[in-house]
């Protein structure tokens, strides 16, 4: 594994230029002006913006999916946590953020399954020191 890459808006452009086509594991927040906004959760505050832990054995399709999927509100998308938002959110008139406020970052895995060991291990680190999972990880 290597480090986590800096945060980037989500964006067809910054996918394309950023994102490899590898295994791995790629984190969702919600930042305006680049300071990530602070969501309350179950026991504490949530300072980094967190919305969302995802892996894929190829990051740059999930993100694009992703990009997709919250971008196209009307449509399905091939990623649950973007219809999750749409379906659920958008309809009872809860909006978390504005357009351009998703930042994404990633950290490449060897395979795979070393992907989804990894985002295991956020979730549970996040459960632990939050009591809750982030709001896209409900689904």
């Amino acid at each position: 594994m290597t480090k986590w890459c800096c945060w980037h808006t989500i964006s067809k452009e910054n996918i394309e230029r950023f994102v490899p086509s590898k295994a791995g594991v790629y984190y969702l927040r919600v930042a305006v002006n680049g300071k990530p906004k602070i969501i309350q959760r179950f026991w504490r505050k949530d300072n980094r913006g967190t919305l969302y832990y995802g892996e894929s054995g190829d990051l740059w399709q999930r993100l694009t999916n992703c990009w997709r999927g919250l971008n196209n509100p009307k449509k399905n998308s091939a990623h649950a946590a973007a219809n999750y938002y749409n379906q659920y959110y958008r309809r009872k008139g809860i909006k978390w953020f504005e357009r351009g406020q998703i930042e994404f970052s990633f950290i490449i895995c060897k395979n795979k399954k070393a992907a989804q060991k990894k985002e295991k291990n956020e979730r549970i680190w996040h459960y632990k020191y939050f009591l809750d999972l982030p709001p896209l990880n409900t689904v």
